[in-house]
């Protein structure tokens, strides 16, 4: 099935504005126990006021939508957890907690988990994203799904320290909740898998081009629409060798 068809048919059974912006991977299954990361605000508190205490178990319908109150939502990893706040929960001075889950699972390309039970087991320390970790996990992920060369040979030397770099790497990475229109231009002007492996290396583009922290998610989410990516593995890979040869992490 074309992916445009897929797509018009995801939005026809499931009208949440959300997938406007990106479709939802519609697994659902029953997983084990297992451990998953999750944010919440400085009072524990998440999307429409659940409060949350450590070692108390909640539980939903794992019905519906995966950003309805029908799940409750994680990450796989702490670095992806910080890297996508904006996007998702967008909560100022996150709090990040170790959690069990269990019961139905939904997936979201990697990006974000939904489980129908849930508990906090102990708060752990919130990491660091720099800038140019960010850049480095984007064009990371748009090289596993964009061939084409001249993007990848350019791509490498700015992984490899050997640009020349007018483009600013330091300070924190700080993507604004959706901050500007060519955002959302940028996810949906085009459905086709080949569209969007180039609309993920135009984002990561653009974002070191223009200083655009918020289209280095894009860049990143639309890779993951391609095809199954492991995040974890390229945002780890991206931290652990942050430098690229531009000035030390920051």
């Amino acid at each position: 099935m074309h992916y445009k068809e897929l797509h018009e048919q995801e939005i026809n059974k499931n009208k949440e504005p959300w997938t406007q912006f990106f479709i939802e991977k519609k697994l659902t299954k029953k997983t084990m126990n297992k451990t998953m990361y999750k944010l919440t605000d400085k009072n524990m508190t998440t999307f429409g006021g659940t409060k949350w205490e450590l070692n108390q178990w909640k539980e939903t319908s794992g019905e519906g939508g995966l950003c309805r109150n029908g799940w409750l939502h994680c990450y796989s990893d702490p670095l992806l957890a910080i890297f996508f706040n904006s996007m998702h929960a967008n909560i100022t001075h996150p709090r990040l907690f170790e959690v069990e889950v269990d019961g139905k699972e939904k997936l979201d390309y990697g990006l974000k988990f939904g489980y129908s039970r849930m508990r906090l087991v102990k708060e752990i320390e919130v990491p660091k994203l720099t800038k140019e970790q960010a850049i480095k996990f984007g064009l990371l992920c748009a090289l596993e799904v964009y061939k084409d060369y001249e993007f990848a040979e350019w791509a490498k030397k700015i992984l490899n320290g050997e640009s020349g770099a007018k483009y600013p790497l330091t300070g924190s990475f700080s993507a604004p909740y959706y901050s500007a229109p060519i955002v959302r231009q940028a996810h949906n002007s085009a459905w086709a898998v080949v569209s969007q492996a180039h609309n993920s290396a135009w984002a990561i583009v653009t974002a070191i081009a223009n200083n655009n922290d918020a289209l280095i998610i894009i860049g990143v989410l639309s890779a993951a629409q391609v095809r199954e990516l492991d995040l974890v593995k390229l945002v780890k890979l991206a931290v652990e060798n942050g430098d690229m040869g531009n000035g030390n992490n920051r």
